[in-house]
């Protein structure tokens, strides 16, 4: 059985900025990772991840089939409709791993969220500014730290989504899933 990551965001394109080392990382040992997207111009950056894309019109209204085993929330809750931030709610209060990407603050999640920095690894970070380049819009340099807030079950283990300097220099990330 594979983990399953659902990363939510309004575009294709922030789930790249904010959170793409992550991302890529997390496909690469060997999670299925889905983004959601209110505006899906071109999957291509998420492919280059290792991320399938699904547009949100096809998702249904309310938290239905197999949970997913952790959940991202990508951005401000304002650029969310309706339908996806009830999803987005429903989901958090199952208990699945929930992490918030960007600075928005979400009061619909009634539930502590702790401060957290994900450091993508090399190739993660070359994957990433590829998917960047592929993304509509100015060109942006992939930055080395990817911060996010933690929320619920995973506030055990934030330093679980960190990664950590190995003897060597190179970077591994550390904990189940990382």
């Amino acid at each position: 059985m594979r983990y399953r990551l659902v990363v939510v965001s309004p575009t294709v394109r922030e789930a790249v900025r904010l959170a793409g080392g992550w991302l890529f990382d997390r496909a690469m040992s060997g999670w299925d990772v889905t983004i959601l997207a209110g505006e899906v111009a071109d999957p291509l950056p998420a492919r280059v991840l290792g991320a399938l894309v699904v547009p949100w019109d096809t998702v249904p209204a309310s938290a239905e089939g197999p949970d997913p085993h952790a959940v991202a929330v990508i951005g401000n809750p304002q650029d969310f409709d309706d339908r996806m931030r009830r999803w987005v709610t429903d989901y958090s209060h199952r208990g699945q791993e929930t992490t918030l990407w960007g600075e928005a603050v979400w009061v619909d999640l009634p539930l502590h969220a702790e401060p957290g920095i994900f450091r993508p690894s090399r190739t993660a970070l070359l994957f990433k500014a590829h998917a960047l380049n592929e993304t509509t819009g100015p060109p942006a340099a992939p930055s080395a730290d990817e911060p996010f807030r933690a929320v619920g079950p995973v506030l055990r283990g934030v330093t679980s989504l960190q990664a950590h300097r190995q003897s060597g220099g190179s970077r591994s990330a550390v904990g189940p899933g990382a």
